[in-house]
């Protein structure tokens, strides 16, 4: 029994040390136990996960039930909260309209101010009940003889014989709000306003509006109606919007399925989505384009506006010649330094010049400084196909859909390229995030000229980048006729918008094992490549740079320092000191916001520098692209992925950039697309090598889903949360700066009734 004893504890306490041994030799064949325990391990890990995934699925209806629920909330309730504050207002009768003698009529309801402290029209009012004073809470001024919007301050009597006038605009106690009037038009949601935002109660007996302009106005009136009832409506494109808005925040909620899914290019699901995405990007920005497209031609002060440079310099083409069929004045002609503003202003005050604005003027003609490129590719061929000017914005609508299209693949390829276990959710975070963070709905909000260099250049730039990327094998090598398309796209940035041309810089980091430790590139081993890759930048460098000696003798001068502007750009020395404040605007000069539609207001950038109204630094504006901040604490993660050197490139080309833009000519927002692309490709690769962790870069790369652990950690589900958020901060303020006041090209005197109608959602907020 005691030998039997021992052989027993021998046996039980051999068998952990057998298995050890299985990790580092063969297994005995002999032996059943290990394999089988291994397999019941798989096996109860495998069954625990999909008893979670059924649960997960099971309840997968919830969020969007409770989606749902917030967003007919916010339709219902919110947008509609001025229905349910005017529906129970008690009836009013009125009596006839008191015309005051600051108003002369020039019938059709039609009047003159003659008397701006006196412009009034005043009703009596009493209650539908009682006939006593009655409670006033809203006011509609009915006006439809009129496009042009009119200005208005409300007010109503208080009885008795020492009753007096409340006005909207004062308050009971010593704040005022001075903003509350009633800007109205022919558009029936601009022509109310709420009344009541008192400490106390009035009962009033009389309503007037005073009618706020200058002597010589002239405005309309065609009734008052007092304690209006503001409509019930349901927006069909605002419920669009929340749908959209809420259905992001299901699908990338932190406990969602594609945060699991693998980016998988062969997957037909993920190529609809994409497909769809791209078509949507194109046709919302292409819809604003459309909007905002404007023909300006002729005197807008102290000199004179053309909007079609780009139609008139492809004309110009068709019939032979460089410069711009404009005239030119005489005065002009003949002045000493054409260039200086001051001089100009002089004559244009004095003598009645005539000069055109943001025009290259030499030799005694106009040119177009702005690149070539998309008048060759574009607007000449248009022209000869249809015999007809191209429009600006179907010029815009064609480059956005290239930069959202090769935008959407470049993502993509980066995810597969250096991170094949990234997860679905976080590459569309991005992409979405791209889209935003790249200026394109800036370009779109003010549709001209300006906006298309950028534009297209953003296309080429997306496009080239993924096409060498995709050039790219896995043994080193690279496909020539892929490589060289890449160049040909890049190459054309030089005859687009020479900011650009920094992107070049990018082939270095991402040819670099090609390069240097392959030598398939720049390389006898790889002549052919090294040709397909040089050849096509001469080929559009040699047509650039001899159109650019055409017109200023000179291969190097795009004709930007011969530049009709605010300032002699042929002489103009900016000073360094100013720098700090001028790259301080262009990066980092928070938003501002007030309590009223649309929320967002311009910030002050003044600074004795070229500036330009703007709604905030670029990292304000679009939040998203302040991971590229961050590039250098994940550098290490960076570097097992190899893309190091593709994001410390794209963060030092994005600085010098911003800095040359900032020092030659100041500050505009148009001026972000010359560096977004920059800061977005290394945020974006900064958010990938944070989601990817420090995994080796094939790990697991043939599995459709990943591992719940990957996605599951409390450092992954933080990215998730605070990529969301940054993602949506720059879509509310890409939309609301879309409506922001005193931009160039504002929306509220441009298009005045789209302006009105979305101010008109937030009504109830109002009094």
């Amino acid at each position: 029994m005691g030998a039997i004893s021992s052989s027993s504890e021998i046996s039980v306490t051999a068998q952990p040390l057998h298995s050890e041994t299985n990790f580092t030799a063969p297994p005995d064949p002999t032996s059943s136990a290990q394999p089988h325990h291994k397999k019941h391990d798989y096996d109860n890990s495998n069954t625990a996960e999909k008893a979670a995934c059924r649960s997960r699925q099971k309840k997968a209806w919830l969020p969007w039930v409770l989606a749902l629920i917030v967003v007919a909330f916010v339709e219902i309730g919110f947008f509609n909260l001025g229905y349910w504050r005017t529906h129970q207002l008690p009836a009013v009768t009125q009596g006839t309209p008191e015309v005051s003698a600051g108003l002369r009529s020039l019938g059709n309801d039609e009047y003159e101010i003659v008397k701006p402290a006196e412009a009034t029209i005043t009703v009596p009012i009493a209650s539908a009940s009682n006939g006593g004073p009655v409670y006033v809470g809203s006011v509609r001024v009915m006006e439809d003889t009129s496009s042009t919007p009119q200005q208005v301050a409300f007010a109503i009597k208080t009885p008795g014989k020492d009753g007096r006038w409340v006005d909207a605009r004062e308050s009971d106690g010593a704040w005022e709000a001075p903003r509350h009037t009633l800007w109205y038009s022919n558009l029936p949601s601009s022509q109310t306003l709420l009344f009541g935002a008192k400490r106390s109660v009035y009962e009033a007996v009389s309503a007037r509006i005073t009618f706020l302009g200058e002597k010589g106005l002239k405005v309309a009136f065609s009734g008052m109606q007092v304690n209006a009832t503001i409509p019930f409506s349901i927006n069909p494109i605002r419920l669009c919007m929340e749908l959209t808005a809420a259905a992001f925040f299901v699908i990338f909620r932190p406990s969602s399925r594609m945060y699991r899914m693998r980016v998988n290019t062969k997957s037909v699901r993920q190529n609809v989505a994409l497909a769809i995405y791209v078509l949507a990007c194109t046709a919302i920005l292409t819809y604003i384009a459309r909007l905002t497209n404007t023909h300006v031609f002729g005197s807008v002060g102290n000199f004179w506006m053309d909007t079609e440079q780009y139609q008139r310099l492809g004309d110009a083409l068709i019939r032979g010649h460089t410069w711009l069929d404009l005239p030119v004045d005489p005065q002009l002609a003949n002045m000493s330094n054409p260039y200086s503003f001051y001089d100009r202003t002089e004559l244009v005050q004095q003598h009645g010049m005539q000069y055109f604005w943001d025009h290259a003027y030499y030799d005694g003609h106009y040119y177009c400084y702005f690149g070539v490129v998309p008048v060759a590719l574009l607007f000449v061929p248009f022209q000869l196909l249809t015999g007809e000017w191209m429009p600006t914005w179907l010029a815009l609508g064609v480059f956005f859909a290239l930069a959202s299209l090769f935008g959407t693949l470049l993502v993509r390829t980066l995810a597969r390229k250096y991170f094949p276990n990234m997860s679905l959710g976080i590459m569309w975070l991005s992409i979405i995030g791209l889209g935003l963070g790249t200026n394109l709905f800036a370009y779109a909000r003010r549709s001209d000229f300006y906006g298309i260099p950028i534009t297209a250049a953003i296309a080429f730039v997306f496009a080239g980048l993924w096409l060498w990327l995709k050039s790219k094998r896995e043994n080193g090598t690279v496909s020539i006729p892929l490589v060289a398309a890449g160049s040909f796209c890049m190459a054309l940035l030089l005859g687009t918008r020479p900011q650009f041309l920094a992107a070049w810089v990018l082939a270095f980091p991402i040819f670099w094992d090609e390069i240097f430790h392959h030598r398939t590139l720049f390389s006898r081993k790889g002549l052919g490549a090294t040709i397909g890759a040089i050849v096509p930048f001469a080929v559009i460098a040699v047509p650039t740079l001899a159109y650019n000696y055409a017109r200023f003798h000179s291969l190097l001068n795009f004709g930007q320092s011969y530049n009709l502007t605010g300032y002699d750009m042929t002489a103009r020395h900016a000073s360094p000191y100013l720098m700090p404040k001028v790259l301080f605007n262009a990066l980092f000069q928070p938003i501002s916001t007030h309590s009223e539609f649309p929320f967002i207001t311009m910030v002050d950038t003044y600074v004795e520098a070229p500036n330009e109204p703007s709604m905030g630094g670029y990292f304000a504006v679009a939040p998203i692209a302040i991971f590229a901040l961050f590039v250098w604490i994940v550098r290490r993660r960076l570097a097992v992925h190899k893309a190091w050197g593709i994001a410390v490139t794209a963060v030092a080309l994005a600085c010098i950039v911003v800095f040359v833009d900032s020092y030659i000519c100041g500050t505009t927002m148009r001026y972000y697309g010359d560096s977004g692309y920059l800061f977005m490709l290394a945020a974006i690769l900064t958010i990938f090598a944070y989601a990817a962790g420090d995994s080796p870069r094939g790990t697991d790369s043939d599995q459709e889903m990943l591992p719940i652990d990957a996605v599951s950690s409390i450092g992954m589900r933080t990215l998730i949360v605070v990529a969301e958020i940054a993602v949506s901060l720059t879509a509310i303020i890409t939309v609301l700066g879309i409506f922001t006041q005193g931009l160039l090209g504002s929306w509220d005197s441009q298009i005045p009734d789209l302006f009105n109608e979305v101010k008109s959602w937030f009504i109830g907020l109002t009094a």
